[in-house]
């Protein structure tokens, strides 16, 4: 009840041409707690930065995805276009381009709060796409949804696309890391981390060093995900786990799920997985294509997963990162059902999501399942989407995006428990519609 009293309060400034407000930052440094930030994209942004402690406002994009360049800029106490310290925020539908700091950790957004939920974003060239670390370890939720991640990093291995550190929960869904510089696509030392119908690919002439690197263990969950290195990679590992001594987390289990792991290099390793982990990672539904080892740890579990011993999986065009699977694929149907935990999605190109149906009551291997070609009129979400600005929409990836937006929580000022809460609603319903989805609520908290 106090919350909806304080949402009804709630005022909407306008930023841009016709707008209030010049800047974001002139209208941030105006808020009260709740307020929404509207920017228009036709405006001119470049070198606006700030830093903020008002707790729960929405900035938001529209007509169209506005863009902040940090280029050559002064960035807000040396940190990023966003220096963000508030208990909670939502950022939607900006681009956060060329942030660069003497440290070299420069960020789009520098996160030291609490709660952070991103929704629609593109983040490029910048010395770190997100860069964050809860007010207090072990707290705090970042949800990350349908957004890019393009060569972000400086250069020097310590910076990344995508680096946060010991928050509660992380979840990062329908969304794209891709072409990181050194850097990792993925980095994050969570207590929980869930990666949900994503792609992670360094792609031609990429440099990154982990596609995933998860140093302090967790519970993991990688589910429905395109995970690709190349060949000229600085690292030949897709997926770190478990491999540095301290600030490990009390949880060692590591599960990847319906995903597909794609080796360009010419050795490689798909999970090194460090000698402390005594629990098995589980691996289900899996394909793991390309030459090199499938595990650092022996005792992994494969079930009903794919690796080149068992010949080729026949992708459509897996040279252009098409990973979708062709009619003679030996993948059809030879899945096992993994109950619950199977993803209710498909990762559709670029960073969007549409709901994976089993077309013969059989789930197929890896991320994407045969025939599975569009959006069933009864489970279509019929919400509005933002632009996709100045995304990447190339047509390698398997699935082309769609004008019909992927499913979401929609709760733009209740915070990453609400979206949490609402977020599993909806996965019930949808079990209901297509007999499968994420990891309930009790087995990862927040998925």
């Amino acid at each position: 009840m106090l919350f909806l009293l304080a949402s009804s309060f709630a005022a909407t400034l306008t930023v841009g041409p016709s707008g209030t407000y010049p800047q974001p930052c002139a209208a941030i440094a105006a808020a009260a707690a709740g307020d929404v930030i509207e920017v228009e994209a036709e405006g001119d942004y470049a070198g606006d930065s700030c830093a903020w402690s008002t707790d729960n406002l929405t900035i938001r994009g529209v007509n169209g995805r506005p863009t902040l360049d940090g280029t050559g800029a002064a960035l807000a106490q040396d940190k990023g276009i966003f220096v963000i310290q508030a208990p909670t925020a939502t950022i939607e539908n900006l681009n956060f381009i060329g942030a660069s700091v003497p440290d070299a950790n420069g960020a789009g957004i520098r996160h030291q709060g609490t709660n952070l939920i991103v929704r629609d974003c593109l983040f490029r060239d910048n010395q770190n796409g997100i860069l964050g670390s809860p007010a207090e370890d072990g707290t705090g939720n970042v949800e990350i949804v349908r957004s890019e991640f393009d060569h972000n990093g400086a250069g020097d291995g310590y910076s990344h696309n995508l680096y946060l550190g010991h928050y509660a929960s992380v979840m990062f869904r329908s969304s794209w890391s891709h072409r990181g510089n050194v850097g990792h696509l993925f980095k994050s030392r969570a207590l929980r981390n869930v990666i949900l119908v994503s792609r992670l690919t360094d792609e031609e002439g990429g440099t990154a060093s982990y596609e995933i690197d998860l140093p302090n263990a967790g519970d993991a969950w990688i589910i429905g995900s395109i995970v690709e290195q190349v060949s000229t990679t600085s690292n030949n590992a897709l997926i770190s786990y478990g491999l540095e001594a301290s600030g490990m987390n009390p949880i060692h289990a590591l599960h990847v799920i319906n995903s597909t792991l794609v080796n360009h290099h010419n050795r490689g390793l798909f999970l090194s997985i460090g000698a402390d982990m005594e629990t098995p990672a589980e691996v289900v539904n899996t394909v793991l294509s390309g030459p090199g080892s499938l595990s650092s740890q022996a005792a992994a579990v494969y079930t009903t997963s794919w690796s080149d011993a068992d010949g080729n999986p026949e992708f459509v065009n897996g040279s252009q990162l098409d990973f979708t699977l062709a009619a003679t694929s030996l993948l059809i149907d030879a899945g096992t059902d993994p109950g619950e935990l199977g993803p209710q999605s498909e990762y559709v190109h670029p960073a969007n999501e549409w709901p994976r149906n089993l077309m013969n009551a059989a789930w197929d291997i890896g991320a994407f399942e045969y025939g599975n070609e569009g959006i069933p009129d009864e489970i279509q979400d019929t919400g509005d989407t933002a632009d996709m600005g100045e995304g990447d929409s190339s047509e390698d990836g398997g699935r082309d995006s769609v004008s019909t937006p992927a499913t979401d929580c929609g709760c733009d000022a209740g915070g990453s428990a609400g979206c949490g809460a609402l977020l599993a609603a909806g996965t019930l319903v949808r079990r209901r519609r297509a007999g499968g989805g994420y990891p309930s609520e009790a087995t990862t908290p927040g998925a």
